[in-house]
Formats: C-alpha cells, structure tokens, sequence
C-alpha cells in the first residue's frame, strides 16, 4: 500500500463502534476469541510513546524508558493477552480479574501487587493467588519478616488458608500463597565456582511461581517482534496498533521458565483399593511402583493404587514417598517396611 493511502486510511481510524459496543465490564466479549488455561500472570507493560499524556512513566530500568504503563492479564502458557488497563488509577488487579471470576484460575503477580488484603478480596472472585512479597505489607506474620533461613531451608507460616513462605538460594524470597501447601523437593543446583552440585531443599509454591510467572514476558516478547516503527502523536493510536501483536502457539517460550516438577508432587492424591482383577476374578495385586525391581528380583505387590496417577503402592512408606521425593525408588526390605 502507498503512503498517501495509509496515511488517509490512519485518520479515518476509530476504535469503537458506540451504538453496538457492549459494556466495558462485559467478561464475555473479552473471552471470545481464546479462552485462558487454569494458569495466569499479571504484571506490567510499558508502550514506548514520547509523546504528551498525563499518565506517561519513566522506567529508568526498562529498555523503552518513557512510555505508557499497561497492567496485563496474561494466559501463563502462551503469553496471549487476555486482558489490559492502561495505567490510569491503582488497584488494577480487581479490574483485570473480572474477566475470569468465577472460573477457579489461579494469578501469579510480583511483590508489586501481592498483600494479604488482596489475595482475600480475589478469593470472591473464585481466583486463587500466587505471589513473591514485600514483608511491609500489612498482615504478614512477624516471624516471616525476621526469618533468615539458611541456604536452601525455608521458613513456613500459615495465617487461615494463606501460607507465607521465607526461602534463601542465591538471595531471600519470600512468598504469599494461598494455593500450594508446604510441600519441598530436593534440587540439584550447579555451583558458581566449579562443576559441582550441590543438593537444596526448595518449596514447590515457589518453583510453580518461577514457572507461571513469565506470561506477561511472553507477551512483551512477541508484541515487539512485530511491532511497527510508525511514529504517532496520538496515544490512543499507539495503544492501538500495540495491541496489533503477532500470536503463534510454541513448544517451547521464552521468559522467566524453570523445570516443571512433575503432576504426582504437586496435586492432591488419594490411596484406594484397586479394581483390577486377574483372569480368575481375583482381585489383582500388581508390584509397588516405588520398592519393587524386576532387575534386582526384589517385589513387593500391594492391593492399593494412587486413585489420581493410576499406581499401585504400598501405602506405608511408599506412598509418601511417591508424592513427595523426585528420586522416590527404594529397596523393598524388612527393614524399610517395618523400621521398628
């Protein structure tokens, strides 16, 4: 296309069409062309303008420093944004999270946002809430904001159904959750000076933040990958034509990313009786997944599976073992099955 013509094209631009736009509030219109997975993130976006705006910011740290603050709801997954309001007055997340009330979705969002106050009120949308915390805020237990945990230990309390969480690696995080329980795993971690690594204990609420968190990155990411250079005076046409971005669904996506512990350690589990049956009609009993080995000939059978992952366990200690250890295999001996 010419330049006369998208010049003319340009100025006949309008956003909205007033007799048939339906409320801004309106959950469905926003949801209609993708709908969210259970996951995800809010965090902040910045459109480069330098233009004349009252509510334009200065990111010193950023790589557009002057521009317009977006707060963005972002799928987890897949970066896709679901939904965003331009930085013009506080408490953003309530707003942004009307389009997902109700649904059971779980939010991740930085120390920006995260207070014990807010993470109750999303409880009224049906919302979980997932977050790194400043120890100021109001409401945080006393013992989470003098606790200072050792490399790889970590610091647990509960306050109702939301758990605060103080945990050194490299530096000291702290966490409000009121999602995941204290559950840990053991991590193996390469050490700064040298090949070798060394083993820490690491709280799953944590490491499903790292994972979870990168939604709105992802965004950023592909929006500047086809963003246009076109320079505009007018803001609305920025936001506009920002919001123009380029989506694919990929394997795999960049942004704050860590290993997925696996489902058996991180969702709820329950031990029943199997229904498997042998050809006789008897009621099967198949080799513990966890203490049995066919190399070594050590088998131990059990008539009870993990409803949830479709394994058969004995139920002490192998059960606890599968749920909670990476490495979960043991030797099926006297010793391990009765200690005492």
């Amino acid at each position: 296309m010419s330049r006369n013509r998208f010049q003319l094209l340009l100025r006949c631009l309008h956003l909205v069409d007033d007799d048939a736009a339906p409320p801004r509030d309106n959950p469905a219109y926003i949801l209609t062309a993708f709908y969210p997975s259970r996951e995800v993130s809010i965090d902040e976006s910045v459109i480069a303008f330098k233009g004349r705006v009252g509510f334009k910011t200065y990111h010193p740290k950023k790589p557009h420093k002057r521009g317009m603050t977006a707060w963005t709801l972002s799928d987890a997954r897949t970066g896709y944004v679901i939904n965003q309001n331009l930085h013009v007055r506080q408490g953003p997340v309530m707003g942004l999270c009307q389009a997902i009330r109700g649904k059971n979705h779980h939010v991740y969002m930085d120390n920006y946002f995260s207070s014990p106050q807010l993470f109750r009120q999303l409880e009224t949308l049906n919302c979980g809430a997932c977050g790194t915390l400043r120890t100021d805020r109001i409401g945080t237990p006393e013992a989470i904001q003098t606790a200072n945990p050792a490399v790889g230990e970590a610091v647990f309390e509960h306050d109702g159904n939301q758990l605060f969480i103080a945990w050194k690696d490299k530096r000291k995080v702290h966490l409000l959750t009121n999602l995941h329980n204290s559950n840990t795993y053991d991590k193996r971690r390469r050490q700064r000076n040298g090949p070798d690594f060394k083993e820490i204990t690491k709280p799953y609420a944590i490491e499903l933040y790292t994972q979870f968190m990168g939604g709105v990155d992802r965004a950023d990411l592909q929006i500047w990958m086809y963003l246009h250079i076109h320079r505009s005076m007018k803001w609305w046409k920025k936001v506009f034509i920002y919001l123009l971005e380029g989506y694919t669904r990929r394997e795999s996506q960049p942004g704050r990313r860590s290993t997925d512990p696996p489902q058996r350690l991180t969702e709820h589990h329950q031990l029943v009786f199997t229904s498997r049956k042998t050809p006789s009609g008897k009621t099967a009993k198949p080799d513990c997944v966890v203490c049995s080995d066919k190399t070594t000939g050590r088998r131990h059978q059990t008539e009870m599976i993990c409803k949830e992952c479709n394994q058969p366990m004995c139920p002490v200690p192998c059960f606890w073992r599968y749920h909670h250890l990476a490495d979960y295999k043991a030797t099926c001996t006297k010793e391990y099955h009765h200690p005492h």
